[in-house]
């Protein structure tokens, strides 16, 4: 692979560290679920105003989570996705209000895991425009 994209927010700081460290700056890419992003003016009329930022140098920025999730929706309404048959891949990512994107912890503390998992790897693709996979785990049953 060329590089890897790794959600850096809370307990992936570590991880994000590791991986550099093993892999090299270059080879991953950290993203901060907690961050804003610019967007450009044509890109502006895809967020819900209440998201856009102007700020005082004149860009325009929403939060991160915000654009990954409307980028995974629009890559879906013009049918460049594949979405996985399977039921609990498919649950987990309707399990994400678009409105809020606060996904309510299920009992075996998911919270909408595969739905970010699958923004991350689009997010990586459409920032870096190389190739990125998302395979989501399998449930494990006891």
């Amino acid at each position: 692979f060329k590089y890897i994209t790794i959600d850096m927010t809370g307990p992936g700081t570590g991880f994000y560290h590791y991986a550099k460290d093993q892999l090299g700056s270059k080879r991953v890419i950290g993203i901060n679920f907690s961050s804003r992003v610019n967007v450009n003016k044509e890109e502006e009329e895809k967020y819900r105003r209440k998201d856009i930022n102007e700020r005082k140098d004149g860009k325009i920025t929403v939060p991160v989570k915000r654009a990954m999730a409307t980028h995974m929706r629009l890559e879906a309404e013009k049918g460049r996705m594949i979405i996985l048959d399977y039921k609990d891949y498919l649950a987990d990512m309707h399990s994400v209000p678009y409105e809020t994107l606060d996904a309510p912890r299920s009992k075996d503390g998911a919270h909408g895991d595969e739905f970010w998992g699958t923004a991350l790897a689009l997010w990586g693709y459409h920032k870096n425009t190389t190739m990125h996979a998302y395979m989501p785990p399998m449930t494990m049953r006891y």
